[in-house]
């Protein structure tokens, strides 16, 4: 259960040894499961040293995804970001990372997106192996903690955009869309633009009724990530 031995000390004082040693095993590891590694790591020198005095500390190993889901965190942390629902994915070849983030809900969507794509620069600076990041803006705060009933539309996506565009004077312009199946399950992602001086909180309103309509079309979907942007957003 030793994932690997990551320090050894040793001394004699006189007749006697006394070894401290550091060893890692796997981060899923029960607590009881640790007792007894340990408990086997100080028989094993024991064995070699029968009167040695061993004191042998157990840490959990850091797997590539724990390191992946900690420079995420702490990346986002630092531009005031809230990042949960991270997931990475292999699609043609290419290391695609989706992620919903938590900005201010007082900020307007121009801002929010500004502040998530210093994020995910620095991100691709930090993790240079990831060929793509899809993020999802959402709002944070008193107001947003609050719940709010909503009806699923029975619409299909399509007939949803469209109807929003009529009623709301907003031309969305749904691109790069992506569906593909995970575990016999069919997610969706897209990026859509609305003005860059709306409120987060109302863009984030958006993406929900946009999900919904979609889920209403498609009941056995899985995933959705909307990402929103303003339209100068790729100049």
């Amino acid at each position: 259960g030793v994932q690997k031995v990551e320090r050894v000390r040793a001394r004699r004082a006189g007749h006697q040894i006394f070894a401290d040693v550091s060893i890692s095993i796997g981060e899923s590891s029960l607590v009881e499961q640790a007792n007894d590694i340990s408990s086997s790591a100080r028989q094993a020198i024991c064995e070699i040293f029968p009167t040695a005095d061993v004191v042998v500390q157990v840490n959990a190993a850091e797997t590539d995804r724990s390191k992946l889901l900690s420079t995420v965190r702490v990346l986002a942390a630092r531009r005031n970001l809230g990042a949960h629902a991270i997931r990475l994915c292999r699609e043609a070849n290419s290391d695609v990372l989706e992620l919903h983030l938590e900005v201010d809900e007082t900020l307007s969507l121009e801002q929010a997106h500004e502040q998530v794509s210093g994020f995910e620069h620095a991100l691709k600076e930090t993790l240079p192996q990831i060929d793509k990041i899809v993020s999802h803006i959402e709002p944070s705060g008193e107001e947003t903690a609050k719940l709010h009933s909503m009806t699923l539309s029975e619409r299909s996506i399509s007939d949803a955009l469209h109807q929003l565009k009529q009623e709301l004077g907003i031309d969305l312009r749904p691109h790069s869309v992506r569906h593909y199946a995970v575990r016999n399950e069919i997610s969706v992602s897209f990026h859509c633009y609305l003005d860059g001086r709306t409120n987060v909180a109302a863009a984030h309103d958006w993406t929900i009724k946009a999900e919904q309509a979609l889920r209403a079309k498609l009941p056995d979907l899985g995933r959705v990530v909307i990402h929103v942007e303003p339209p100068d957003a790729d100049q």
